[in-house]
């Protein structure tokens, strides 16, 4: 999350330059990696039954 005073560099901009870029680690992409894991998971456990 990010408070709205802090975002006073996005006042007059539009579009993809307004967009907010995550940082690497951030909760997207570890919800990411762990669905990838999951996946590998299910897929080994079918392939051995």
């Amino acid at each position: 999350r990010v408070r709205r005073a802090k975002l006073f560099y996005l006042r007059n901009k539009f579009g993809k330059s307004a967009r907010i870029r995550e940082k690497k680690g951030g909760q997207a992409i570890v919800q990411a990696e762990k669905k990838k894991q999951k996946e590998a998971i299910e897929n080994s456990k079918a392939t051995t039954a």
